[in-house]
């Protein structure tokens, strides 16, 4: 579904309510570039605490890199800056993604994730090359183009701090598509969410330099 180009999300979020994203962690739990500061943030599962965070470890990243989990620690590769593009209500309206997220998650915060490496806008952000189904794997796509670099935070089902991250494409209203770690080192991926939610499904902010 084409959204023409970033100044509709622009456009959205500056209308919008400002806030945070998923559950960001205190200060002492830290990532991103000296470069980057506390304007940046990383994430990490559940599953491997903050020791590891998504990270882009190609050089001369592009589209179709592969978002990664990698070491946390001063690298430019993991640092992200976090969107606030508008609820999922909002952007269902506007025709921007699948009834299924307004229907079934009506007013949650959608946001997209770009790759700021230094704090150099990249125009890249979190997303998948198609549509999310069970392991498709989660790469750098442009931002603002469709609904492919959308996620959305599922706050309701938060576990100590961490909750799952579904897809901006998922057209299903249960078992949705989400954001997940497989080994470290290894692509993200997305998977149909599980009950109870695997920590390997369950995320949380980092920001600021480790």
């Amino acid at each position: 579904m084409e959204l023409g180009t970033r100044r509709i999300f622009a456009g959205l979020a500056a209308v919008a309510l400002a806030g945070g994203a998923i559950t960001a962690t205190a200060a002492t739990a830290r990532a991103a570039s000296i470069q980057c500061g506390w304007s940046c943030i990383t994430f990490a599962a559940d599953a491997y605490g903050t020791s590891y965070v998504s990270a882009i470890l190609a050089r001369g990243a592009e589209q179709g890199s592969a978002v990664t989990l990698a070491a946390s620690g001063n690298h430019e590769q993991e640092d992200f800056e976090s969107i606030y593009v508008g609820t999922t209500t909002q952007l269902w309206q506007d025709g921007l993604v699948p009834i299924t997220l307004a229907k079934n998650w009506p007013g949650y915060k959608v946001y997209e994730y770009e790759f700021i490496p230094g704090a150099q806008d990249s125009d890249l952000c979190i997303g998948t090359a198609a549509t999310a189904g069970n392991d498709t794997e989660v790469s750098l796509q442009p931002c603002g183009v469709n609904d492919q670099t959308l996620w959305l935070p599922e706050t309701s089902e938060s576990v100590d701090g961490f909750e799952p991250m579904i897809a901006g494409t998922d057209t299903r209203s249960t078992q949705p598509y989400v954001l997940t770690a497989g080994s470290t080192g290894s692509a993200l991926f997305t998977y149909e969410q599980v009950s109870p939610v695997k920590t390997s499904q369950l995320w949380q902010e980092v920001i600021g330099v480790l």
